[in-house]
């Protein structure tokens, strides 16, 4: 449970802390829609990000010992990340004003 737990505070804090530089970067530049972080860079944090929360979660689900369950528990958390990282993603890009949808 205490690593499943980590696993959600080092995806959700890092997905913060990028999202905070990247705000100070525009922020610092002048212009919502230049500066920041670039965009190769900007997806290949949460990958790394949700493969070590990932990583962490599968071994939260050590003590249940049928592999189907410990699947079906990470798959649900995969879902429920990716959808926050969606949602989270589009609410600072449309509501920073650095693109519309």
């Amino acid at each position: 449970m205490l690593r499943t737990l980590i696993a959600w505070l080092v995806f959700l804090g890092g997905f913060g802390v990028e999202v905070g530089v990247d705000r100070f970067l525009r922020m610092r530049d002048g212009d919502a829609t230049s500066g920041g972080i670039p965009e190769p860079l900007w997806f290949a944090i949460p990958i790394v990000l949700a493969a070590t929360a990932a990583f962490l979660a599968w071994q939260g689900t050590r003590p249940l010992h049928a592999v189907w369950k410990r699947l079906a528990v990470i798959s649900v958390q995969l879902v429920v990340g990716f959808v926050i990282y969606a949602v989270g993603g589009l609410w600072y890009i449309v509501g920073s004003g650095i693109d519309s949808l």
